[in-house]
């Protein structure tokens, strides 16, 4: 198990490679673990959206899975930094789900925006990305959140779905 705790310790990158079934490589990327299906990435910051007003924020992979079709990201909005209402596009026959979980609120602003989020408290936000415009307004001191997506197949319109 990854992590630390009364009987565990952290395993370092030598424990990884000496595990059957898991392997390591660098990259100019970072540093990436594969374990059966699940590819991760750490210790690399890299920029968000582009077209975003100038406005820049950070991202860093956590996990990874393209055969269960989800991801986690760790998000870090640095003080004045926002984000632009937009939407993320899914694939044809996905619907995409994603749940962020605010760490660090700023002293001001930094509000997430969605007016048609699932769950919406002031820490946990559950929302359909590529049908719901959403955004982050500009903070004033950083902003730190754990975002988790996911993709589901489309549900359809016939046979008396909703």
């Amino acid at each position: 198990m990854f992590g630390a705790g009364p009987d565990r310790r952290v395993l370092t990158a030598t424990d990884v490679e000496a595990r059957p079934g898991v392997h390591r490589r660098v990259s100019r990327a970072g540093i990436f673990f594969r374990i059966g299906s699940l590819s991760m990435a750490w210790l690399r910051w890299d920029r968000g959206r582009q077209e975003n007003g100038g406005k820049d924020y950070f991202k860093m992979l956590l996990a990874r899975s393209a055969r269960l079709r989800f991801d986690c990201y760790l998000l870090r909005y640095p003080a004045t930094s926002g984000l632009d209402e937009h939407v993320d596009p899914a694939p044809d026959g996905f619907e995409h789900h994603r749940v962020n979980i605010i760490l660090r609120q700023p002293a001001a602003g930094g509000l997430f925006l969605c007016d048609k989020a699932i769950v919406d408290t002031p820490r946990i936000k559950y929302f359909r990305p590529d049908i719901h415009p959403h955004g982050v307004t500009e903070g004033h001191g950083e902003r730190l959140v754990l975002s988790f997506g996911w993709l589901r197949k489309a549900r359809s319109s016939a046979g008396g779905s909703r």
